[in-house]
């Protein structure tokens, strides 16, 4: 398994600009001059999964911040990542899955991107006890009578 992530990993130094070694744990954190702390690891089904921990937020906050992950989740495909919260850590959570056949390196980029910038505005906004702002993404015409997807 540690061979496979490693060459996983591989795909990933160019966008990461560094070597991403796998750890006695069998993952790979990093972490951002941002603050964020990423983790890249395969889980036991062997997909590739990458997550951050966010923060640990409490009481009538958590609760809010909760329905604001489910709004985000109606806004966004789960390719786009995935709120959850850690049980033994009590952390709110933010990750992706990926079949490891399916990650191409040249597009890599396409989506990572979005998820760090996606995660880092959460972290920000859990170390500052506040509510995300949520975007809905532009809505895509097509089509002969250009219809709303």
């Amino acid at each position: 398994m540690a061979d496979t992530l490693e060459n996983i990993l591989q795909a990933f130094a160019p966008f990461f600009q560094c070597p991403l070694p796998v750890d006695n744990n069998g993952a790979c954190l990093i972490k951002m001059a941002s603050g964020l702390r990423v983790q890249m690891e395969l889980n036991r089904y062997e997909q590739f999964l990458i997550g951050c921990r966010l923060g640990q937020p409490t009481g009538a906050y958590k609760q809010q911040l909760f329905l604001k992950a489910l709004e985000w989740h109606s806004f966004f495909p789960p390719g786009s990542g995935v709120f959850g919260l850690s049980s033994s850590s009590q952390q709110l959570i933010f990750f992706l899955l990926k079949d490891p056949a399916e990650i191409q390196p040249d597009r890599i980029v396409d989506w990572l991107s979005p998820f760090l910038e996606t995660a880092k505005i959460w972290k920000e906004a859990v170390d500052e006890a506040r509510l995300p702002n949520i975007e809905a993404p532009a809505k895509a015409s097509s089509g002969l009578f250009e219809l709303s997807q």
